[in-house]
């Protein structure tokens, strides 16, 4: 993770680097991306890159965890205007927020985000991380532990904690994913226009209810 050095930098020069950073890895992906481009880019030299951070892979887990934090944050804030009873309908509540959250990304956090979406060697080695893989399973007992040990109480899942989880963090993904394959108008930018429009909005309820429906047997029993 960044080291004091970078977080002493002004808040300007900071959102450029990482903006930047976000660019290079976009553009040229995780295993692409140069230190020598980026460094140009962001106008900072070499060796002062090596005083914010320890190498590239530094500077992307930075990168990764921004975003993680700032989408649980999201997560969170939906979670706490849940009313339902109905797990499924909770849930579904869920994905629609995080879809959300990454429709209002902007190009380049989206085009780095897509870099992971589109690459599983490239999700494999993030899961690696220690620190990642500690942020996750904080995470998972935050925010999903609750919603899924309740719904076991309440008979609306059947199978372990652990099984469930990794269900609604995959089917996420590939709700995602759908959109972004069904949905012309997002590969090209995330146009504000497109994904509040009442169109979109209707398109992203009716793929989360959809895929619910294809979970729902298998984690509550009931064919």
């Amino acid at each position: 993770m960044p080291k004091e050095t970078f977080f002493n930098l002004k808040a300007e020069k900071r959102l450029l680097i990482c903006h930047v950073a976000l660019q290079e890895f976009g553009q040229y992906g995780v295993h692409g991306a140069s230190l020598n481009r980026l460094v140009r880019n962001a106008g900072i030299a070499k060796g002062s890159f090596y005083q914010y951070f320890d190498d590239m892979n530094d500077l992307l887990m930075h990168l990764v965890m921004d975003l993680a934090q700032r989408k649980v944050a999201h997560l969170e804030q939906a979670s706490a205007e849940l009313k339902q009873d109905d797990f499924y309908q909770n849930l579904a509540g869920l994905f629609s927020a995080s879809i959300d959250f990454h429709t209002h990304l902007n190009d380049a956090e989206r085009r780095f985000s897509e870099q992971f979406s589109n690459n599983p060697t490239a999700i494999r080695e993030l899961l690696n991380n220690e620190n990642m893989s500690q942020y996750r399973e904080k995470t998972h007992q935050d925010l999903f532990s609750p919603l899924i040990n309740q719904a076991i109480e309440a008979g609306d899942i059947v199978v372990e904690p652990d099984v469930a989880y990794v269900v609604i963090e995959q089917l996420s993904s590939m709700i995602r994913l759908y959109l972004q394959r069904t949905h012309s108008n997002l590969n090209a930018a995330s146009d504000s226009k497109v994904i509040d429009s009442k169109n979109y909005q209707e398109t992203v309820k009716r793929a989360v209810q959809q895929f619910i429906q294809v979970i729902k047997p298998g984690l509550s029993g009931r064919h």
